[in-house]
């Protein structure tokens, strides 16, 4: 009997002492400060970027916070800061790279203005600190969220066609806070680590995507111009005219010229306004050994990049013939690049 009733005054004892201590927590202050964390991060997704013009895009990233309890009421003043670090295996910041899978690289760079203006960088450096405040009542939940302004710039000339892509755990939500009349932690405080009653980091991973899906371009075509001759041909009248051609990197092209606009049974002719005809030739090579044939393969090359040029020569004659009427003999060859 005197063991039961020991333990029954043991239990007894214990339920007690924790009837004590939920009471006394009850009635003292905050036990705890302002916990924050991200609730959601948005991709950061260019799609197909322009050579052009810049690309632009954004993303959103929400967090919360949970305000502790107040027996007073006194409302919490929540100061942020917002960074973003260099990716680890892209190092850099301003501009920050994209990586295509044969190892070619993407300039980007993420801003906190929608102008663009202000770029978002690590704690400690040059870059001006994206920062805010939010007031919190006792034992309150409070929310947001703010915008990650990214752009691709324009004029990147020496990129692959296909996927570039960065993911990294770079995001940092940083906060200090106070409560009462004391005012909210400053912005200097915040980027340097420091201020307040407490505060509090947390990370986030972010994922940046973009297309480079540039086409290839025939930049210029100067005219096969076979100057004056009077009456007759006596000798071969020669020109040269060249094509100027920018495509992705290592994208494979084939160029081809068609028989002309006035072609005739595979050969090129020239005609004036009565009707007259002046045959031609166009080669691949300056000794005027290997044809432009209508029907045939071609030029084949490979892209040296948009901000690169190939440029192919097609070397004109107009052979030696007999005498033809007088006027201004023209044709249009179509220079076809399949890529």
């Amino acid at each position: 009997m005197q063991d039961t009733c020991r333990g029954e005054e043991q239990m007894i004892r214990v339920s007690m002492w924790v009837a004590v201590l939920l009471l006394a927590g009850g009635a003292g202050t905050a036990c705890a400060g302002v916990n924050c964390w991200v609730e959601r991060v948005g991709d950061l997704n260019f799609g197909a970027v322009s050579y052009r013009t810049p690309t632009d895009a954004w993303a959103a990233v929400n967090y919360g916070c949970q305000v502790p309890w107040e027996a007073t009421g006194a409302v919490y003043h929540i100061r942020f800061c917002h960074f973003l670090m260099a990716d680890a295996a892209m190092p850099g910041v301003a501009p920050r790279r994209l990586r295509h899978w044969d190892g070619s690289q993407m300039a980007w760079d993420v801003y906190h203005d929608a102008a663009r203006t202000l770029l978002t960088g690590p704690p400690g450096g040059v870059w001006p600190v994206e920062s805010w405040t939010l007031d919190g009542a006792s034992n309150a939940r409070v929310t947001g969220s703010r915008i990650l302004y990214g752009q691709v710039p324009a004029g990147q000339g020496s990129l692959s066609n296909g996927t570039y892509e960065s993911h990294f755990n770079g995001g940092r939500l940083r906060w200090y806070w106070t409560k009462g009349s004391t005012p909210a932690p400053s912005e200097a405080a915040c980027r340097s680590g420091s201020g307040g009653e407490g505060g509090g980091e947390v990370g986030y991973f972010l994922n940046v995507q973009a297309q480079s899906q540039s086409p290839c371009l025939i930049r210029s075509v100067t005219p096969l111009d076979f100057g004056v001759h009077v009456r007759r041909l006596v000798s071969p009248a020669d020109g040269v005219s060249r094509i100027d051609v920018s495509c992705p990197l290592a994208v494979a092209w084939r160029m081809t010229l068609d028989n002309g606009q006035h072609g005739a049974g595979g050969a090129r002719r020239m005609v004036n306004a009565r009707g007259d005809a002046l045959g031609y030739g166009l080669w691949q090579d300056a000794a005027r050994t290997v044809p432009w044939d209508g029907n045939g393969p071609g030029v084949n090359g490979t892209g040296q990049g948009l901000s690169g040029v190939s440029t192919v020569s097609v070397y004109g004659r107009v052979p030696v013939q007999q005498a033809v009427s007088p006027g201004e003999y023209s044709d249009t060859v179509t220079v076809t690049l399949t890529y």
